[in-house]
């Protein structure tokens, strides 16, 4: 087409090997996908890029895809969005911007951070594992979630200008965020708890608007009192309080050099966090796809903060446009499938398969009368790829991949498809054979560490409230109890010493029993289950 739109060109004699030659510089010449002036992609540019990168064959398709990501790499803006879809490269493109930018400010600190606790341990071990980076300029990185983030700023400053902590700040967590708020609620016994959420309030902290109602506005100043008692916070008010001290202090802040990843994922007071640890940076590469958002319900995360940020001047725009992670068909499929249902407001994008293999598996859809049969489906899949999977599963205790082979989805909160029949047991017992066993801290752990906590710091009143709930203190009492350290300005140890003394010996017994150098550890176990009540001994 390129030669047909040029006379010169058709009476040109071809030499052999020329036309491949020509085809290659014409490929070359396809502008990467930058606008450096800030504007988004106009839809003319992106259907004309679509065009021009959807001819390409395999080995063009690769050298475009190298010569885009290197350029946006290498590009001198301070302010950089890269809004692109799922595997299109971010990961290896933030490793060269980091490898950029190490020689340009060779005494900056960089930042790396998502809240995604997956995506931060593995750009670790690969940034760790690059010989490209020096052993110095590893320590000059960090990579973390987004509330180590806020966590560490408001440890450095002991809290925020309006609340402030004692060292070893505490993160409330499921079910004793719950617990927190019914102390919260109980000194409001005029409320009716009901109309006054515990998710209620998560969602006005995670949105920076709090109701301003005269209710709320009380149930929030109790909150942040027992909050200081308790030396902890939530992770909701956590951001906000980091947002708050990084915003009257910035010296917390020591890292110049800033990216941050999967922000379509991020509320209002996440961003307020990421703005103020950024602005005096002296580069920020934010990345992320509003198609992908994921958390909408889960944390009041909203894409539209990153289709602001696209819409920014001050930010260049940017995107990767070739997919190595899924087949031809899946890819096509799914671009076409976010295409035709994408908001208005939403970005548009260029997403394709970087390799052309027609041959390759196609997206199957595949109805199921009864949920039997789709169990049956199921089990034919997996003994179809029976090989395949255990090469997977030795590949994950190898530590090769943390990937899973098969993900099984099913919106059973809305569809009780599988339920009926007992079909869901099915399932269940078909894939548990294939379950990896989760090591982490148990129930019963968690209680022994309570008690333990409690035994070893006398002013731990997180942990003397854990207590009272392990130990079954009805509601009332322990209401009561808060109330007194409070207005007498004690610890509840104190005040749990006076009344219900029989727990202090009991924190007592179990600390002892714990750090005993003399006792095995089942002799342990069976000491506690004695004593407080083990599930699993």
């Amino acid at each position: 087409e390129a030669l047909r739109s040029n006379r010169d060109w058709r009476l040109r004699k071809i030499e052999p090997g020329a036309l491949e030659s020509l085809v290659k510089d014409f490929e070359s010449d396809i502008e990467s996908l930058i606008n450096s002036d800030g504007d988004p992609f106009s839809s003319g540019q992106l259907e004309q890029a679509r065009e021009s990168l959807s001819a390409m064959d395999d080995a063009a398709r690769k050298a475009y895809r190298t010569k885009n990501s290197q350029e946006i790499v290498a590009h001198a803006s301070k302010r950089l969005l890269i809004v692109s879809g799922p595997g299109t490269g971010k990961s290896f493109l933030f490793r060269d911007r980091i490898k950029y930018w190490l020689p340009l400010f060779p005494e900056h600190l960089v930042y790396v951070s998502s809240f995604v606790r997956k995506l931060v341990i593995d750009l670790e071990k690969e940034i760790e594992t690059d010989t490209d980076i020096s052993e110095d300029d590893v320590k000059r990185i960090t990579v973390s979630t987004l509330h180590r983030l806020a966590r560490s700023i408001l440890e450095t400053n002991h809290g925020s200008p309006s609340v402030r902590f004692a060292p070893h700040i505490q993160v409330l967590v499921w079910p004793w965020t719950k617990a927190v708020w019914r102390d919260v609620v109980d000194f409001h016994s005029d409320l009716d708890s009901s109309n006054f959420e515990w998710h209620d309030f998560e969602d006005q902290i995670q949105m920076e608007n709090l109701d301003s109602s005269p209710s709320w506005v009380a149930l929030h100043a109790t909150y942040t009192d027992l909050c200081r008692f308790y030396n902890c916070t939530s992770f909701a008010d956590m951001i906000t309080l980091a947002a708050e001290a990084a915003e009257a202090k910035p010296s917390l802040v020591s890292q110049l050099l800033w990216i941050i990843d999967e922000y379509q994922d991020f509320n209002k007071s996440e961003d307020r966090l990421i703005r103020a640890v950024t602005s005096s940076a002296e580069a920020v590469l934010i990345a992320g796809d509003d198609d992908q958002a994921l958390y909408e319900q889960l944390k009041s995360s909203s894409p539209a903060i990153i289709i602001g940020y696209y819409s920014d001047s001050e930010f260049v725009n940017a995107m990767l446009p070739f997919c190595n992670r899924c087949g031809f068909h899946i890819c096509l499929a799914a671009a076409e499938f976010i295409g035709k249902h994408r908001e208005a407001t939403s970005v548009e994008k260029v997403y394709l398969p970087l390799e052309v293999t027609p041959n390759a598996a196609k997206v199957k859809v595949v109805a199921t009368y009864t949920p039997s049969t789709a169990v049956s489906y199921i089990a034919d899949f997996l003994e179809e790829h029976k090989v395949d999977l255990e090469t997977h599963i030795e590949r994950m205790k190898a530590g090769k991949t943390s990937d899973p082979f098969l993900l099984i989805l099913s919106p059973d909160k809305k569809v009780a498809f599988f339920k009926t029949r007992k079909a869901d047991e099915s399932l269940h017992g078909l894939v548990s054979q294939f379950t990896t066993i989760s090591l982490g801290r148990s129930t019963d752990y968690k209680k022994v560490m309570a008690y333990c906590a409690a035994g070893l710091d006398s002013s731990n009143n997180l942990a003397f409230r854990m207590v009272l709930s392990y130990e079954q203190i009805q509601e009332s009492t322990i209401h009561e109890l808060l109330k007194q350290a409070l207005e007498e300005g004690r610890n509840l140890s104190a005040v749990i010493g006076e009344s219900v003394p029989a727990i202090l010996q009991k924190i007592e017994d179990v600390r002892d029993i714990v750090i005993s150098s003399k006792t095995t550890s089942d002799e342990k176990v069976s000491s506690l289950d004695s004593l407080i009540g083990i599930s699993d001994p």
